[in-house]
């Protein structure tokens, strides 16, 4: 490796200006790049005599008088590759100690982090993203801040606001997030003159929007969730209607037809911050906001994706670690970790004091919400064809869920008999579960025979309506009898 540094320094006029050819000279500068970053040379003397002259390069080639413009051959290479080069010189000078750079007597970098505002102000959308990329590296645990000075601050707080291009505006997000919530407002405050609330919004609007990019979306899910929580900790009344909003926008992003990567940030999201606002002793938001956002657990718990369950699946490891009861380690299946939530969710309840309204939007979901309106069309008509290809069938996992929720409801109903619904309110809801039953029915018996065959998609859903509603009713009728 020795012999190869001392050729590449012998060539080092092919980087710089007595070379015409700005392609070439972006080419020369990805090769010493590979070299400083090769990890067997750090810290070896070789590196550091090395290392010293690309910063002397790099400090050289800084005030370069050439045209910025895409027109000249080459530019946007030579510029990218030139920012490259500077931040893995500045990523690498942040890793050596005192000792190190007296040792070895490294050029003063004093000049090269003011690049890092050049570069995110470039008008090439590469080198803006090679800059936002080094940014959220120095941000993670164990990284630097130092060359994050007030300017850049500035500047990548602007972006938000000022930045079109897709990746960029989506690592502009990346870096808001790992900025932390509490000092990325104090910056939004200083730098924007806008009010957190406000720039609440703005990241709301860019999640919701559907013409966004997935990876747009799920970052500004993610800072959303982040922003929320810290707002809602120091005046939850100032930001009711955005928390409704961030509510809304959660359940939006768990729905079935969502892109997995959106349903899985939402997860993500909902378990980082469970321990505040789901699986909390004490009632942080209203007990039907608290349910909505379970109720996504339960979706989410039940998605096609298996690497969304899996991750909701940790919903048991949090509540766990969160109040600190004995509970092995292990790897707990989306079907446990679904039976296991709804447990957690009842004991909460009885926590929460919050009992007859629980249990009446319990009661809701085990009855569902009337989707038999695409099913009226049924008639008795056989198919030229035996079997439908249709959508995937996890059905399975819906009866998991319904027998579930029946089974802790059953049990939360018998150990509190004194706190219940009204049986104003029982009366509803069994009004409602008779006339959904009866439709039902009627649907059935408008199938061809043999329906498991010929109609077999439709077959199986109004099975399990009919389950849901007889599990309801049942329930329904238990609670009638403690009323």
């Amino acid at each position: 490796m020795g012999d190869i540094i001392i050729c590449l320094k012998a060539k080092l006029w092919l980087a710089k200006r007595d070379n015409p050819c700005l392609v070439t000279r972006a080419t020369y500068i990805n090769v010493m790049n590979l070299f400083i970053c090769k990890s067997e040379l750090i810290k070896t003397k070789e590196h550091f005599t090395f290392f010293n002259e690309v910063c002397i390069f790099c400090d050289g080639n800084l005030l370069e008088d050439i045209p910025h413009t895409s027109a000249v051959p080459g530019l946007p290479q030579y510029t990218q590759s030139l920012s490259q080069l500077i931040l893995s010189v500045l990523t690498l000078s942040a890793k050596f100690g005192s000792s190190d750079i007296g040792s070895f007597g490294l050029t003063n970098l004093a000049s090269l982090p003011r690049m890092v505002e050049r570069m995110l102000r470039s008008d090439f959308h590469e080198v803006r993203l090679l800059a936002l990329r080094s940014l959220t590296e120095w941000l993670e645990p164990g990284g630097t801040r130092k060359y994050l000075f007030s300017e850049a601050e500035k500047i990548v707080v602007e972006m938000l606001l000022m930045e079109k291009h897709p990746e960029c505006l989506c690592q502009v997000l990346t870096v808001h997030y790992k900025l932390g919530a509490d000092d990325l407002l104090l910056k939004v405050k200083h730098h924007l003159r806008i009010e957190p609330k406000d720039f609440l919004n703005r990241v709301l609007k860019l999640a919701s929007t559907a013409s966004h990019s997935v990876e747009i979306q799920s970052s500004a899910l993610k800072l959303s969730t982040e922003l929320v929580v810290t707002l809602v900790g120091k005046d939850r009344k100032d930001v009711k209607s955005e928390l409704q909003d961030w509510i809304t926008l959660t359940v939006q992003c768990c729905e079935d037809d969502q892109q997995c990567e959106v349903k899985l940030a939402a997860a993500q999201m909902l378990l980082k911050f469970a321990p505040y606002f789901l699986t909390n002793n004490l009632l942080i938001l209203e007990l039907s906001d608290t349910l909505l956002l379970w109720k996504c657990i339960f979706q989410l718990l039940q998605s096609e994706d298996p690497g969304v369950r899996d991750t909701t699946a940790d919903i048991i490891r949090v509540y766990h670690t969160q109040t600190k009861t004995e509970f092995p380690f292990c790897m707990v299946s989306p079907p446990m970790a679904l039976d296991l939530a709804l447990k957690v969710l009842c004991e909460l309840l009885q926590q929460w004091k919050q009992l007859p309204a629980g249990i009446l939007i319990a009661l809701q979901w085990l009855l569902g919400e009337d989707s038999l309106g695409d099913l009226e069309t049924i008639k008795m008509v056989e198919e030229d064809f035996l079997f439908e290809k249709g959508e995937a069938n996890f059905w399975a996992e819906k009866l998991i869920y319904i027998r579930s929720l029946s089974k802790h409801l059953r049990k939360l109903i018998e150990s509190s008999p004194s706190t219940l619904p009204s049986k104003e309110q029982l009366t509803d809801l069994s009004r409602t579960a008779c006339k959904r039953s009866e439709r039902i029915q009627r649907l059935m018996c408008d199938l061809p025979p043999t329906p498991e065959f010929l109609k077999n998609t439709e077959y199986t859903r109004l099975l399990i309506e009919k389950e849901r509603t007889l599990e309801c009713l049942k329930m329904v009728a238990l609670l009638q009898t403690w009323v």
